[in-house]
Protein backbone atom coordinates (compact mmCIF):
# COMPACT_ATOMS: atom_id res chain seq x y z
CA UNK A 1 0.00 0.00 0.00
CA UNK A 2 2.97 2.30 1.30
CA UNK A 3 4.67 2.18 -2.50
CA UNK A 4 1.48 2.52 -4.05
CA UNK A 5 1.42 5.83 -2.36
CA UNK A 6 4.70 6.98 -3.24
CA UNK A 7 4.13 5.85 -6.52
CA UNK A 8 1.23 8.02 -6.69
CA UNK A 9 2.98 10.81 -4.98
CA UNK A 10 5.88 10.58 -7.78
CA UNK A 11 3.38 10.49 -10.46
CA UNK A 12 1.78 13.38 -9.60
CA UNK A 13 5.06 15.45 -8.88
CA UNK A 14 6.19 14.32 -12.32
CA UNK A 15 2.50 15.85 -13.60
CA UNK A 16 2.70 18.79 -12.06
CA UNK A 17 6.01 19.52 -13.16
CA UNK A 18 5.35 18.71 -16.86
CA UNK A 19 2.22 20.76 -16.69
CA UNK A 20 4.64 24.04 -14.99
CA UNK A 21 6.88 23.49 -18.35
CA UNK A 22 4.32 23.65 -20.38
CA UNK A 23 2.97 26.24 -18.98
CA UNK A 24 5.91 28.14 -19.12
CA UNK A 25 7.03 27.53 -22.62
CA UNK A 26 3.66 28.61 -24.28
CA UNK A 27 4.19 31.89 -22.47
CA UNK A 28 4.28 34.56 -25.18
CA UNK A 29 7.63 36.67 -25.71
CA UNK A 30 7.35 40.54 -25.94
CA UNK A 31 10.56 42.02 -27.60
CA UNK A 32 10.78 45.61 -25.99
CA UNK A 33 12.72 47.58 -28.43
CA UNK A 34 13.78 50.61 -26.31
CA UNK A 35 16.15 52.46 -28.13
CA UNK A 36 14.69 55.58 -27.30
CA UNK A 37 13.64 55.16 -24.09
CA UNK A 38 14.96 55.70 -20.90
CA UNK A 39 16.19 53.48 -18.30
CA UNK A 40 13.15 54.51 -15.71
CA UNK A 41 11.08 53.81 -18.79
CA UNK A 42 12.46 50.42 -19.82
CA UNK A 43 12.07 49.59 -16.01
CA UNK A 44 8.37 50.31 -15.41
CA UNK A 45 7.40 48.63 -18.71
CA UNK A 46 9.49 45.37 -18.49
CA UNK A 47 8.02 45.12 -14.64
CA UNK A 48 4.62 45.60 -15.99
CA UNK A 49 4.55 42.95 -18.82
CA UNK A 50 6.30 40.26 -16.38
CA UNK A 51 3.72 40.79 -13.67
CA UNK A 52 1.33 39.23 -16.23
CA UNK A 53 3.41 36.32 -16.84
CA UNK A 54 5.17 37.37 -20.50
CA UNK A 55 8.50 36.26 -21.11
CA UNK A 56 10.63 40.23 -21.85
CA UNK A 57 13.29 40.55 -24.29
CA UNK A 58 14.53 44.76 -24.15
CA UNK A 59 16.85 45.45 -26.67
CA UNK A 60 18.12 48.73 -28.42
CA UNK A 61 18.13 47.80 -32.28
CA UNK A 62 17.27 50.43 -34.60
CA UNK A 63 13.43 50.36 -35.91
CA UNK A 64 12.35 49.48 -38.82
CA UNK A 65 12.12 52.57 -41.10
CA UNK A 66 8.45 51.69 -41.95
CA UNK A 67 7.46 52.14 -37.92
CA UNK A 68 7.21 55.56 -37.40
CA UNK A 69 4.49 55.78 -34.38
CA UNK A 70 4.34 53.52 -31.21
CA UNK A 71 3.22 50.36 -33.16
CA UNK A 72 3.08 46.26 -31.78
CA UNK A 73 3.66 44.03 -34.80
CA UNK A 74 2.72 40.49 -33.38
CA UNK A 75 3.83 36.73 -34.88
CA UNK A 76 1.25 35.17 -36.58
CA UNK A 77 2.14 32.22 -34.50
CA UNK A 78 0.74 34.47 -31.41
CA UNK A 79 -1.24 31.88 -29.27
CA UNK A 80 -3.76 34.39 -27.63
CA UNK A 81 -4.63 37.33 -29.38
CA UNK A 82 -5.41 38.73 -25.72
CA UNK A 83 -1.87 39.45 -25.25
CA UNK A 84 -2.12 42.21 -27.75
CA UNK A 85 -4.82 43.92 -25.62
CA UNK A 86 -2.65 43.47 -22.86
CA UNK A 87 -0.12 44.59 -24.05
CA UNK A 88 -1.66 47.56 -25.40
CA UNK A 89 -3.24 48.02 -21.89
CA UNK A 90 -0.36 48.13 -19.89
CA UNK A 91 1.34 50.89 -22.67
CA UNK A 92 -1.59 53.09 -22.19
CA UNK A 93 -0.97 53.13 -18.57
CA UNK A 94 2.44 54.14 -19.17
CA UNK A 95 1.59 56.65 -21.29
CA UNK A 96 2.67 54.52 -24.20
CA UNK A 97 0.00 54.79 -26.35
CA UNK A 98 -0.36 52.41 -29.12
CA UNK A 99 -1.03 53.66 -32.62
CA UNK A 100 -0.33 50.93 -34.84
CA UNK A 101 -1.17 47.25 -34.45
CA UNK A 102 -0.04 44.54 -37.72
CA UNK A 103 1.06 41.33 -38.05
CA UNK A 104 4.32 40.48 -38.62
CA UNK A 105 4.56 37.69 -41.99
CA UNK A 106 8.59 37.75 -42.15
CA UNK A 107 11.73 39.62 -41.72
CA UNK A 108 12.64 39.11 -38.27
CA UNK A 109 14.29 36.09 -36.22
CA UNK A 110 11.09 36.06 -34.29
CA UNK A 111 7.95 35.92 -36.62
CA UNK A 112 8.14 32.12 -36.22
CA UNK A 113 7.47 32.43 -32.82
CA UNK A 114 4.88 33.06 -29.96
CA UNK A 115 5.75 36.18 -29.45
CA UNK A 116 5.49 40.09 -30.66
CA UNK A 117 7.40 43.33 -31.00
CA UNK A 118 6.63 46.51 -29.06
CA UNK A 119 8.10 49.67 -30.97
CA UNK A 120 8.20 53.08 -28.50
CA UNK A 121 9.31 56.47 -29.39
CA UNK A 122 9.81 59.35 -26.28
CA UNK A 123 6.89 60.60 -24.99
CA UNK A 124 7.19 63.68 -26.80
CA UNK A 125 6.77 62.80 -29.98
CA UNK A 126 5.15 60.19 -31.82
CA UNK A 127 6.69 59.63 -35.02
CA UNK A 128 10.96 60.28 -35.52
CA UNK A 129 10.31 62.99 -37.90
CA UNK A 130 13.78 64.77 -37.60
CA UNK A 131 16.62 62.37 -36.01
CA UNK A 132 16.57 61.88 -32.62
CA UNK A 133 19.70 62.07 -30.69
CA UNK A 134 19.59 58.40 -30.69
CA UNK A 135 19.81 57.58 -34.39
CA UNK A 136 23.20 59.04 -34.60
CA UNK A 137 25.32 56.82 -32.26
CA UNK A 138 27.06 55.34 -34.45
CA UNK A 139 30.11 53.99 -35.66
CA UNK A 140 31.25 56.38 -38.40
CA UNK A 141 34.15 56.13 -41.29
CA UNK A 142 35.30 58.60 -43.35
CA UNK A 143 35.38 58.45 -46.94
CA UNK A 144 37.38 60.48 -49.82
CA UNK A 145 40.06 61.34 -47.29
CA UNK A 146 43.96 60.70 -47.39
CA UNK A 147 43.76 58.89 -44.00
CA UNK A 148 41.59 56.70 -42.50
CA UNK A 149 39.48 58.56 -39.93
CA UNK A 150 36.81 57.00 -37.69
CA UNK A 151 33.80 58.54 -36.00
CA UNK A 152 32.25 56.76 -33.05
CA UNK A 153 29.20 58.57 -31.09
CA UNK A 154 28.89 57.06 -27.61
CA UNK A 155 24.89 56.82 -26.11
CA UNK A 156 26.26 58.84 -23.05
CA UNK A 157 26.91 61.91 -25.31
CA UNK A 158 31.02 61.49 -25.76
CA UNK A 159 33.27 60.90 -29.06
CA UNK A 160 35.88 59.28 -29.67
CA UNK A 161 38.00 60.30 -33.02
CA UNK A 162 40.79 58.56 -33.80
CA UNK A 163 43.43 58.52 -37.20
CA UNK A 164 43.17 61.53 -37.30
CA UNK A 165 46.66 62.56 -38.19
CA UNK A 166 50.09 60.96 -36.88
CA UNK A 167 51.16 63.73 -35.11
CA UNK A 168 47.41 64.38 -33.36
CA UNK A 169 46.92 60.81 -32.34
CA UNK A 170 43.17 60.21 -30.81
CA UNK A 171 40.52 63.18 -29.86
CA UNK A 172 37.65 62.27 -27.55
CA UNK A 173 35.32 65.16 -26.08
CA UNK A 174 31.33 64.98 -25.98
CA UNK A 175 28.66 65.64 -28.98
CA UNK A 176 26.22 67.84 -29.19
CA UNK A 177 22.66 67.46 -31.24
CA UNK A 178 20.99 71.08 -30.54
CA UNK A 179 18.95 71.77 -33.55
CA UNK A 180 18.24 69.68 -37.47
CA UNK A 181 20.35 69.13 -39.01
CA UNK A 182 23.43 70.05 -36.95
CA UNK A 183 26.28 67.93 -34.88
CA UNK A 184 28.64 69.85 -33.20
CA UNK A 185 31.83 68.01 -31.42
CA UNK A 186 33.73 69.84 -28.48
CA UNK A 187 37.09 68.73 -27.33
CA UNK A 188 38.11 67.51 -23.88
CA UNK A 189 38.45 70.15 -22.11
CA UNK A 190 37.36 72.89 -24.49
CA UNK A 191 34.99 75.59 -23.44
CA UNK A 192 33.26 75.52 -26.97
CA UNK A 193 32.65 73.28 -29.82
CA UNK A 194 35.40 73.57 -32.63
CA UNK A 195 33.89 70.57 -35.22
CA UNK A 196 30.48 71.18 -37.12
CA UNK A 197 28.40 68.63 -39.16
CA UNK A 198 25.85 69.02 -41.37
CA UNK A 199 23.53 65.55 -41.37
CA UNK A 200 21.98 63.92 -43.77
CA UNK A 201 20.21 60.59 -44.58
CA UNK A 202 19.29 58.87 -47.56
CA UNK A 203 18.39 55.55 -48.85
CA UNK A 204 21.16 53.20 -51.13
CA UNK A 205 20.39 49.33 -52.65
CA UNK A 206 22.35 47.08 -53.80
CA UNK A 207 21.59 43.69 -55.21
CA UNK A 208 20.53 42.34 -51.42
CA UNK A 209 18.39 45.23 -49.68
CA UNK A 210 17.97 48.82 -49.14
CA UNK A 211 20.72 50.26 -46.89
CA UNK A 212 19.77 53.41 -44.87
CA UNK A 213 22.90 56.13 -45.06
CA UNK A 214 23.35 58.34 -42.21
CA UNK A 215 26.07 61.35 -43.99
CA UNK A 216 27.94 63.64 -41.37
CA UNK A 217 29.39 66.67 -44.13
CA UNK A 218 31.81 68.92 -42.36
CA UNK A 219 31.09 72.56 -41.87
CA UNK A 220 33.85 73.66 -40.21
CA UNK A 221 36.98 72.25 -38.15
CA UNK A 222 40.38 72.55 -37.44
CA UNK A 223 41.53 69.48 -38.55
CA UNK A 224 39.13 67.58 -40.95
CA UNK A 225 39.34 68.43 -44.43
CA UNK A 226 35.63 69.42 -45.89
CA UNK A 227 35.93 66.96 -48.60
CA UNK A 228 36.00 64.10 -45.84
CA UNK A 229 32.32 62.60 -45.73
CA UNK A 230 31.42 60.55 -42.80
CA UNK A 231 28.95 57.87 -43.29
CA UNK A 232 27.72 54.78 -41.24
CA UNK A 233 25.16 52.27 -43.16
CA UNK A 234 22.43 50.37 -42.06
CA UNK A 235 20.90 47.26 -44.21
CA UNK A 236 17.13 47.11 -43.84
Amino acid sequence: MTSVINKFARTSVFFACFIALVSCASKPTIYVYGKYLSEVEVAQLERKLIEENFNVKVNELDFPTTISTNAILYSFMLKEPSTIDTVTEISEQLNMPIKSISSLKEGNHWYTKNALALFIFPQSTDKLGDLLMQDLVHRYQAEDCDSAIELHLYKDGSYHLSNIDESLGQQTGRWHYRQYPYLELQEKGANYSSHYFEISQSLEKDQISEIKITQLIPLSSYIIPQDCLFRFGLRQ
